[in-house]
């Protein structure tokens, strides 16, 4: 699960800003800036830094120009910088984020235009709307969508929202008024799952199978029997694994797990397995003897 770990924004005019801002290691950092120009962006930690997009390319008004950069899985930081070679303005929005494992896709729209993006159920999407007030009144945050604090520098506007996506599809966050903007989807690790199957109720002698489902790879699920007596041998690999089910005069259950590990997650399931009565029997040389469905012993 995605979820927002920390904010800030800073304004300057100068080369260069440096905003102070200590992260957590291993989490994604996301960061919008309303600057003209191309900026570098560089920290304490030397994490590598992925330019996803300028506004500058779909014809903004300068006082509208916005960046975006993220670097996902980063070391922690005590400050970022962002910096050109000619003075500029700079007003930014840096946020933090557990649970972030990739960058998706990006949208980029220019005055009163959306940019609508395609996002799966539980992606993030980050919009930003850069805008030029002479009140520095922030926009309203769009429907279904979560604000942030803005960034301002004097009649210069950050705006910038988050939602966790619903239903997989296009969505596009609505702005008001005169901006340009930058939308962002970032997914996160699948949550690993495994489903060992329905219990079931079989008869001695009937060959079981086991088959197990799972959000990771399959040729990783293990079986093995925890729980019931006797103890039976197993056979197969990976999701599918058999048996077959020994004669009991009163019946029995078996409990089997499935287990996964997979990139530092675990998930196990059961499954129960009751075998009927088994009222088939003969002596033989003084011992009880059970008959399978054929006759044979």
């Amino acid at each position: 699960m995605i979820t927002l770990a920390g904010q800030t924004d800073a304004n300057d005019y100068g080369t260069s800003i440096t905003i102070p801002y200590v992260s957590t290691s291993g989490n994604t950092l996301v960061l919008y800036c309303q600057s003209l120009g191309e900026l570098d962006v560089s920290d304490t930690a030397n994490n590598t830094w992925q330019f996803v997009s300028d506004t500058a390319a779909i014809g903004a008004a300068s006082q509208r120009e916005g960046q975006l950069f993220y670097c996902v899985d980063a070391a922690s930081v005590s400050s970022v910088t962002l910096s050109r070679t000619e003075n500029t303005n700079y007003n930014v929005k840096l946020t933090e984020w557990t649970g972030i494992e990739q960058f998706v896709a990006s949208g980029t729209g220019n005055t009163n235009t959306q940019a609508a993006v395609m996002a799966d159920e539980n992606d993030l999407v980050i919009s930003a709307a850069f805008a030029y007030s002479s009140s520095s009144t922030p926009k309203a945050t769009p429907a279904s969508y979560t604000g942030l604090d803005p960034a301002i520098r004097s009649a210069f506007v950050v705006s910038s929202a988050y939602k966790t996506v619903a239903t997989t599809g296009s969505t596009e966050p609505v702005w008001s008024g005169t901006f340009s903007s930058i939308n962002a989807v970032f997914r996160g690790a699948v949550q690993l799952n495994i489903n060992a199957g329905a219990d079931q109720t079989v008869t001695s002698y009937d060959t079981v199978a086991l088959q197990a489902t799972t959000s990771g790879s399959s040729s990783l699920i293990s079986w093995q029997q925890t729980a019931g007596s006797p103890m039976v041998s197993l056979s197969g690999s990976g999701s599918t694994s058999s048996f077959v089910a020994p004669a009991i005069r009163a019946g029995t259950s078996l409990t089997f797990a499935a287990s996964i590990s997979e990139n530092a997650q675990s998930a196990a399931d059961s499954t129960v397995i009751t075998i009927a009565p088994h009222n088939e029997w003969a002596v033989i040389g003084g011992s009880q003897v059970a008959i399978n469905t054929n006759g044979f012993v």
